[in-house]
């Protein structure tokens, strides 16, 4: 799938839309959580933005994304906007 990034109105906060699953969000949760377990990365939490049962997010880590990002955490930031007309995401890999 294909990563987009929305820039939501106020009450609303960016994120990364990943595409549909054509699956009903509790079913696509699941497969999603249980195929990140499977492959190391540690579940960390999950709720519905803005109340909004129709909207997934899905909190995640790796020991490998803790170990490489360790030595930038302090040099790393991100600055959001409030109603920015356009967000860039930064990603470290």
């Amino acid at each position: 799938m294909t990563a987009s990034v929305v820039c939501a109105g106020e009450g609303l906060q960016p994120y990364v839309l990943f595409g549909d699953s054509g699956k009903i969000i509790e079913v696509t949760n699941q497969s999603l959580s249980a195929a990140l377990t499977e492959r190391g990365f540690e579940m960390l939490g999950q709720y519905a933005p803005a109340e909004s049962p129709e909207r997934s997010v899905i909190v995640f880590s790796h020991p490998e994304l803790l170990t490489t990002l360790s030595g930038l955490r302090t040099s790393v930031k991100l600055h959001l906007k409030k109603n920015c007309p356009k967000l860039k995401a930064l990603w470290i890999c």
